[in-house]
């Protein structure tokens, strides 16, 4: 099997979150430890999701964990304080992956606790996405909250593609679909990561 970095497919997903680093620093007006640890982890994570090694598969895994996991710790979401209606929101993305994926995780196996664990760790990333809406006055509407909270849907999307595949091996061409929604995704949620700071400066006056 040739390594899929020999490919204009691997190609254009090991450069993805480099082009990605250069267009939050391009449009961020103020540059974030944090959010360009997301940047970073997800490219390792990206590069290292591509080997045939199952082991160095792993190790690409876990970075993508780190990636979601930054967020969700910079996020700080008092669940206390969070909206019915944005709890609501909630439950479609986390409702596709219990009915299509989880059936398909139940075997004590090294890969599907693995897949789990990550599907578990990227629904909390975009609950939280979501959570966050209430501390602005514009609520899940604010530019930045919209942006990050669509993009982690559709990265819920994205990845409920590449699981199933995993675990199925069928069909062979999702990986076209699995692409076009992570590129989607990652560039929403880049893009709402680069805009917070000036959002939080129009609420500061």
């Amino acid at each position: 099997n040739a390594d899929y970095l020999t490919t204009y497919y691997g190609m254009l997903k090991g450069g993805l979150l480099v082009n990605l680093g250069v267009y939050y620093f391009a449009i961020a007006s103020k540059i974030n430890l944090v959010f360009s640890l997301y940047i970073i982890f997800a490219f390792l994570g990206d590069i290292l999701l591509m080997s045939y090694d199952f082991t160095i598969y792993i190790i690409g895994g876990i970075f993508f964990l780190l990636s979601h996991i930054t967020l969700i710790v910079y996020f700080r979401v008092d669940w206390r304080k969070v909206s019915l209606k944005s709890f609501v929101l909630m439950l479609p993305g986390i409702c596709l992956h219990a009915y299509y994926l989880y059936p398909h995780c139940m075997k004590i196996d090294s890969q599907s606790i693995c897949f789990l664990l990550y599907s578990l760790i990227l629904e909390i990333a975009a609950a939280s996405s979501i959570g966050r809406a209430n501390i602005y006055p514009k609520g899940l509407m604010e530019p930045n909250v919209l942006l990050i909270a669509l993009g982690y849907f559709i990265f819920l999307i994205s990845d409920l593609f590449l699981l199933y595949k995993e675990i199925t091996q069928i069909p062979d061409n999702l990986k076209y679909a699995i692409m076009l929604t992570y590129i989607i995704a990652q560039f929403l949620i880049v893009t709402g990561l680069g805009i917070i700071h000036q959002d939080d400066k129009e609420h500061q006056h």
